[in-house]
C-alpha cells in the first residue's frame, strides 16, 4: 500500500484542491483544513504524480504544496508535518519513504509526530522523560501495556512505524473546465467562452451518466484576491442552454478585465439514474398522440438514456434472472409485455 499525504498551504478553494486530486486517484480522505490522504497504491511513479499535482495547484489554488508518500497514513502525514515545521532541511520536493523504512524515519522525530495518539497520552510520555519516537520504540511492548493498557499496544505499533488504518472513502467527483485569460474580453469572446464551457460540462455529464449539484466560477487574477460565485442546482442541468444560462448569471460576479485563470467546477456529481422517470399508460390516446410524443422527446433530451419507448426496450439478462426468483418482478415483466406503449 502506498499512501500520499498532501498539505496545500494558503488553500483558496477546497473543491478545486480535491478535484485536482481525482486526476490521479478516486480514493482519498480529506483531513484537516488543506490536508488530504490519497491512495497511490496503483501508481507506478507516485513522486512524478505529486510533482504534476503541484503544477496544477500552485500558485492558482495555494501558495505551497507539501506532500509525502509512505507505506501507511501515520508515516505519510508525519513526514508532511516534519516538512512543514522545517525539520527536513534541503528537501524541497515530495518526501518519499521506501517500504520498510518507516521506523527509521520516525525514530529521530519528536514524540508529538505520533499524531493518531491522544494528546493526553503524549503529555504523559513526555512527563516520563520520553522526547523522541525512537525512545518510545525502545520500550518493550509489555511495559507499555502495563502502563497504558490496550492503548499501550497502539503506541508500541505506531512508534515502530506500523499503522493498519486504511483509506476507505472516495473523493467527491467534480467536472472542471479551466482556461487562461489574457485581459479584457469582447462580448463575442465571452459568448464563445461560456458556450465552450457549457458544451464541455454537458458532454462530461452525459458520458458519466451524472449531474452536478453545484456550479462554481472562480477567477484567479495575476494580482489581487480571487473572485468566486456559486449556484446550487435542485434539479439536473444536463443541456447546453441550461448550463450556459447559469454561467451567464454567475459571470458578472467574477469577471475582471485582467490576466488570470478562470476555473469552472461542477459537482459533486450525483448519479443520473437516481433521477430516472417512468411513465405508463394503458392505451395511447389518439387525439393527444402528437402532444404526447413531444413530451417524450423533451424528456429524452433532458434525461439522456433514461427515458425510452417501451417497444424499443429490451429486458436485460439481469432482470430475467431476478424475475426468476422474484414473483413480483415476473408480474411486472408480464405487464410490461402486455403494454407495448409504456415509457420507462
Amino acid at each position: 500500500m502506498q499512501v500520499a499525504h498532501c498539505y496545500l498551504e494558503g488553500m483558496i478553494a477546497e473543491e478545486g484542491f480535491l478535484t485536482a486530486c481525482t486526476v490521479f486517484t478516486d480514493r482519498g480522505e480529506p483531513g484537516e483544513k488543506g490536508e488530504v490522504f490519497l491512495d497511490f497504491t496503483r501508481l507506478a511513479e507516485p513522486e512524478k504524480a505529486l510533482r504534476q499535482l503541484k503544477k496544477m495547484l500552485v500558485p492558482h489554488l495555494g501558495c505551497r504544496l507539501l506532500c509525502s508518500v509512505a507505506e501507511n497514513r501515520l508515516t505519510a502525514r508525519a513526514a508532511t508535518l516534519a516538512q512543514k515545521d522545517g525539520l527536513l532541511v534541503g528537501n524541497k520536493g515530495p518526501v518519499l519513504i521506501l517500504p520498510g523504512a518507516a521506523a527509521r524515519f520516525l525514530a529521530p522525530l519528536p514524540i508529538r509526530y505520533l499524531w493518531p495518539a491522544d494528546p493526553s497520552w503524549l503529555r504523559r510520555l513526555q512527563l516520563l522523560g520520553l522526547k523522541t519516537v525512537g525512545q518510545l520504540a525502545a520500550i518493550p511492548q509489555e511495559e507499555l501495556y502495563r502502563s497504558f493498557g490496550p492503548k499501550g499496544l497502539s503506541l508500541a505499533a505506531w512508534s515502530r512505524g506500523r499503522d493498519a488504518s486504511r483509506i476507505k472513502n472516495r473523493l467527491p467527483s467534480f467536472i472542471t473546465y479551466s482556461v487562461p485569460l489574457a485581459g479584457e474580453l469582447s462580448y463575442q469572446q465571452q459568448e464563445y467562452l461560456l458556450s465552450a464551457a457549457a458544451g464541455k460540462l454537458t458532454a462530461e455529464q452525459r458520458s458519466r451518466q451524472a449531474w452536478g449539484e453545484r456550479l462554481e466560477l472562480m477567477l484567479v487574477p495575476e494580482k489581487g484576491a480571487p473572485q468566486k460565485a456559486t449556484r446550487e442546482f435542485q434539479v439536473p442541468h444536463v443541456t447546453v442552454p441550461e448550463l450556459k444560462f447559469a454561467l451567464k448569471q454567475l459571470w458578472p460576479q467574477v469577471w475582471l478585465p485582467t490576466e488570470g485563470l478562470l476555473s469552472i467546477n461542477l459537482g459533486p456529481l450525483a448519479n443520473l439514474a437516481a433521477q430516472q422517470l417512468n411513465l405508463f399508460w394503458a392505451r395511447r390516446p389518439l387525439k393527444d398522440q402528437d402532444r404526447l410524443q413531444a413530451v417524450v422527446q423533451r424528456l429524452q433530451e433532458r434525461y439522456p438514456n433514461s427515458v425510452q419507448l417501451g417497444v424499443k426496450e429490451k429486458v436485460s439478462r439481469r432482470e430475467q434472472m431476478l424475475a426468476f426468483f422474484d414473483p413480483l418482478r415476473r408480474q411486472c415483466m408480464s405487464a410490461e409485455r402486455r403494454q407495448p406503449n409504456a415509457i420507462g
